[in-house]
């Protein structure tokens, strides 16, 4: 029932005022009904649609707080000045979300408020304290990418230069090599995984050596552990061949040509070393000597790298 300006609220019922007119309704309305105090609505919630007062027979929606929900629904109810108000109870973590990276562990998909678990980390991520529900909210620790620990890691023919001890995911170094050696690119750390580059042997431009007047089938760059030859004017040869080596080429030189040799039974039946000492330059010769009963033909000769022997 409604009440106009010449009722008022009295010991929890209706009372017309003194000199007042009121209608037998109203009279009556303080026998048949009682007003409930509504308050400021629900613990851990508001009023809502709903007013300080209620009517007896008045319904309305009162509203939980943010990480609350209704035990039931949010009706709001007045009889005979009995009041009957959801209770407003902590909300649960539903479908919630995970952290990136991050994968259940003990957490269940629902948790009640209050609840706290230990998320799991995909592989090269650790976390970081533990997960809780607060309120209906999900607060998960954190998957952060593991870093690189250098250990005992090794680059072989080089060293890590500048590079730290413990290199954070993602990032990058720069290792050197030692002289001869050129490093292939950076040392670099993803989620705990560490990729070192390797020293490579370094090339060598090709140049032509002062003595020599020709190149022989060379590139222009030779890599480490490759050769090619030089020719050089006659009566002379390549002390070596001109091979690279860790970025440096062989000093070659243009020397005599020579022979070497051994004065052995086969070679020279019947004869031993006398003044050979098994090295003829080009154009030289040396004298063996024979054995007692033979005649020494002639003296042994190098021409042009070939041993031209004689014989006893």
């Amino acid at each position: 029932a409604r009440l106009d300006d010449s009722a008022v609220l009295m010991g929890g019922g209706y009372h017309c005022q003194a000199g007042a007119s009121c209608s037998e309704l109203l009279r009556d309305a303080y026998y048949r009904e009682q007003l409930c105090y509504l308050g400021t609505g629900p613990a851990n919630g508001s009023l809502g649609t709903c007013q300080t007062y209620a009517d007896s027979g008045a319904e309305c929606l009162a509203e939980c707080a943010v990480g609350y929900n209704a035990s039931s629904d949010d009706l709001t109810t007045c009889w005979d000045g009995v009041v009957s108000q959801p209770t407003c109870l902590p909300a649960p973590c539903v479908n919630y979300s995970l952290p990136d990276y991050a994968l259940y562990g003990t957490c269940a998909t629902s948790m009640e408020s209050g609840t706290v678990c230990q998320t799991q980390c995909e592989v090269g991520f650790t976390a970081w304290g533990t997960s809780r529900c607060s309120l209906g909210v999900f607060y998960g620790a954190e998957c952060t990418p593991n870093p690189c620990f250098r250990g005992s890691a090794s680059i072989e023919h080089g060293s890590f230069g500048s590079c730290p001890s413990i290199l954070p995911s993602y990032d990058t170094c720069q290792p050197v090599c030692d002289t001869g050696f050129e490093v292939s690119g950076v040392a670099s750390c993803w989620r705990g995984t560490l990729t070192l580059p390797i020293c490579t042997p370094e090339p060598c431009n090709v140049t032509l050596p002062e003595t020599a007047i020709e190149l022989v089938n060379c590139p222009d760059v030779l890599e480490s552990g490759q050769a090619c030859s030089v020719e050089c004017n006659e009566g002379l040869e390549p002390s070596e061949s001109l091979s690279c080596l860790e970025g440096k080429l062989a000093d070659v030189e243009c020397v005599l040509l020579h022979c070497e040799f051994n004065i052995t039974d086969e070679t020279l039946p019947n004869g031993e070393n006398g003044t050979c000492s098994g090295y003829l330059s080009h154009g030289d010769e040396c004298y063996p000597v024979c054995d007692v009963g033979y005649t020494l033909d002639g003296p042994i000769a190098c021409n042009n790298s070939e041993v031209e022997w004689t014989e006893c």
